[in-house]
């Protein structure tokens, strides 16, 4: 943003004008992603929402006020002595931040180069308990050129209860495939998603009256302790 208004203030011509807010434009995106995120950063726990509150309002004060102060200092000293305050602005607000945010170390210190070797990685909230079977895929049905059936038939497996995205494609066409190999499905409502909810909603309603029992995850859980504690007690 520095660089964008100082380019603008001291442009020659209406292009190099152009070029320095089209170098606006392409900060603003990251400049807000980082502000929405900073919050939980600084003020972790309760006080995560008040901070990240804080951060926005501020962002978004500069920004409705900012453009009718610069009209109005634009009015009185001319265009490019309003580029250049917003400039000496923002290199103020730079040295405070400087000195008066702490530094906070990276989360994470993987790069693009990681990105592309762990993309399609687990995450660890659904990571597998020991003993579990994983199964990569390459098409949209979990059984289409895997081992998936021989495993569930070697196991005496006869219900599946289905979650994942999306459901109008591998939800939906695992779902099918688990149908005609004889399997009664269960797929869980809050537990699979779509692109648009339209769609979401489009495919439950037909997988519920065609292949599967579409069930809200509450009754699944309740249904499974059932289980559980008639084991226990036999």
């Amino acid at each position: 943003m520095l660089l964008s208004n100082a380019i603008v203030a001291f442009a020659p011509t209406f292009s190099v004008i152009l070029i320095g807010r089209v170098l606006l434009g392409a900060t603003i995106g990251s400049f807000w992603t980082v502000a929405g995120a900073l919050g939980p950063r600084l003020k972790p726990g309760p006080q995560a929402g008040l901070a990240t509150a804080i951060i926005l309002s501020g962002v978004s004060l500069g920004t409705v006020a900012g453009v009718p102060a610069g009209a109005l200092i634009g009015e009185f000293l001319g265009w490019r002595l309003a580029f250049a305050g917003s400039g000496a602005l923002t290199l103020a607000v730079l040295i405070a931040v400087w000195f008066l945010v702490p530094v906070l170390p990276p989360e994470s210190r993987r790069g693009l180069k990681d990105l592309a070797s762990d993309i399609y990685d687990i995450k660890a909230e659904l990571a597998p308990a020991p003993g579990e079977l994983v199964i990569y895929k390459e098409r949209a049905s979990a059984f289409f050129g895997t081992p998936l059936i021989a495993h569930l038939q070697m196991m005496k497996i006869d219900s599946l209860i289905i979650c994942g995205e999306s459901t109008s494609g591998c939800v939906r066409a695992s779902t099918v495939d688990a149908y005609s190999y004889g399997f009664h499905n269960v797929v869980v409502e809050e537990c699979t998603y779509d692109r648009s909810p339209i769609c979401h909603k489009v495919n439950l309603f037909d997988l519920h009256h065609k292949y599967a029992d579409v069930m809200h995850i509450e009754d699944v859980l309740a249904h499974l302790d059932g289980l559980a504690q008639g084991r226990r007690v036999a």
